[in-house]
């Protein structure tokens, strides 16, 4: 394959002063698009050579999936089609050395991810060179559109109102163009003979937005379907937003140029499961088309409105009820078994704000969850660990001193927390003595400054309540009562 690739290549540049480069370059299959080739002529046949490499070498990558998705959409060898066998491995195609191929190619490969649509000022003046030359040439529009300075020279020109009264404004927008024009007449392509090549030759180094595309087939009249189906074909894989966009370029065509295109390039490389509304021409003996209707048929079961509307079978208009018997009558009461042989046509409705809730979007939103809780975690939760008391003579430990329950006692609320200089209280209560010992050692103690206490010594209660200030944690009055009645208790034991 290599050999063969450099050999093409050679013998173009050989033959390239005795062939025309504009077509050569039309010839060029960098682009998707529909091509008409005679393989007795040493150009085309060098072109159909490179396509089918093309499509051996998306087949090897893994982009093809037949019969659903593969890079020749339709492929006519003189007055018959290539087999369906050799599409599903080209490798075993075998060009003859005469003859007419026709073949609509469709690149599979994905847009790079770096790729750069034009620029506001650029695409200004890549539509003001299509409405303004009378000769379009490729070379000129493309040196134009990728000059370095192209967005001061528009800026600047915009600013001078001779301009503007003589051309018009300087803007992509093809009703603002319409709006201001200067002169009356419809604002269009003036050479459209010339369209179709230099847009093919523009496609090959410059990427476009779905926008952009659709502003560009506003520029093309209504009668020029031919172009605008090919304008939006060969632009196909230079789209960068081609996965969100490509919808309303399909809407911005008629229904015959929607048909067009979708076979051109594939119903099953276009269609779109989320805004899948548009016209449909379904051969169901096609594979990729037979798999189409049977996704819009299990959609409009699942719908709460009617989705098919003038449906026909063989240019019959048929009244249907979209339900499970639905699929038989679109298969033309074929059997299991047996190939369809009718075509439907229909328009599908379907609104885009019914988005189906994939299960991605699900395991999406909880990886989000996941990680805002993983960037932003809760507080963390405040554990108490009690403080290892040693035993007291009295056999009593210190921690039950003041709110544990002893040995033997009856069951009450929670211990109260004893930490920090609230120990040293315990530390009182171990030695022996009467009430009024305990009262001059709770005098004593450094938790009350009896300076700070005009009134003497707190009593037991108040001391309590200095112990809740110092732990932090809240003591009711039922608490404290308890407490009370824990220290007489405490006394009489010891």
């Amino acid at each position: 394959m290599p050999t063969r690739r450099l050999f093409t290549v050679a013998l173009l540049l050989i033959m390239m002063p005795f062939y025309p480069k504009h077509q050569l370059l039309l010839l060029c299959p960098a682009s998707s698009g529909k091509y008409s080739l005679l393989l007795s002529h040493p150009a085309e046949s060098l072109v159909a050579v490179r396509l089918l490499e093309l499509f051996c070498q998306q087949h090897i990558d893994g982009y093809c999936a037949f019969p659903h998705s593969v890079c020749f959409t339709s492929a006519v060898l003189g007055d018959k089609e290539v087999p369906a066998q050799k599409l599903a491995e080209p490798t075993s195609i075998k060009l003859p050395k005469s003859g007419l191929f026709k073949v609509s190619f469709v690149d599979l490969k994905p847009i790079p991810g770096d790729a750069k649509p034009l620029s506001p000022e650029a695409f200004a003046v890549l539509v003001g060179v299509l409405v303004a030359s009378r000769h379009l040439n490729a070379n000129t529009l493309a040196a134009a559109v990728d000059d370095v300075d192209v967005a001061t020279k528009v800026n600047i020109v915009g600013r001078f109102d001779t301009w503007s009264t003589t051309h018009g404004p300087f803007t992509g927008k093809i009703s603002a163009l319409r709006r201001l024009a200067p002169t009356p007449g419809p604002v269009t392509v003036k050479d459209m003979e010339r369209l179709v090549e230099t847009m093919h030759m523009f496609a090959i180094h410059h990427y476009l937005t779905c926008g952009q595309l659709i502003e560009l087939v506003k520029l093309l009249p209504e009668s020029a379907s031919e172009e605008r189906v090919e304008l939006c074909s060969c632009f196909w894989a230079r789209l960068t937003d081609r996965s969100k966009g490509w919808s309303a370029v399909m809407r911005a065509l008629g229904e015959d140029e929607q048909v067009a295109l979708a076979q051109r390039l594939g119903y099953a490389n276009v269609f779109d499961a989320v805004r899948p509304a548009m016209h449909y021409r379904l051969r169901m003996w096609r594979a990729d088309e037979h798999q189409i209707a049977w996704r819009l048929h299990r959609m409009a079961l699942t719908a709460q409105h009617s989705c098919f509307r003038g449906f026909s079978i063989d240019g019959v208009v048929k009244k249907i009820k979209e339900d499970a018997n639905l699929w038989s009558l679109m298969r033309g009461s074929a059997g299991d078994k047996d190939t369809p042989t009718v075509t439907l046509d229909f328009d599908f409705d379907w609104e885009d704000a019914q988005l189906p809730h994939w299960a991605a979007v699900t395991i999406q939103a909880a990886w989000r969850a996941y990680k805002i809780r993983k960037a932003h975690p809760p507080p963390a939760r405040l554990t108490y660990r009690p403080p290892t008391r040693p035993s007291t003579a009295t056999g009593v430990r210190a921690s039950s001193r003041l709110g544990a329950r002893p040995s033997g006692a009856a069951p009450g609320p929670g211990p109260l927390v004893l930490s920090g200089e609230a120990s040293r209280l315990s530390s009182v209560l171990q030695r022996p003595g009467t009430a009024s010992s305990l009262s001059s050692g709770f005098a004593s103690s450094p938790l009350v400054s009896p300076s700070k206490q005009p009134g003497g010594a707190k009593p037991e209660w108040d001391m309590l309540h200095v112990n809740k200030g110092v732990e932090g944690e809240a003591s009711t009055r039922e608490e404290r009562e308890v407490g009370l009645s824990r220290m007489g208790r405490m006394q009489q034991l010891q």
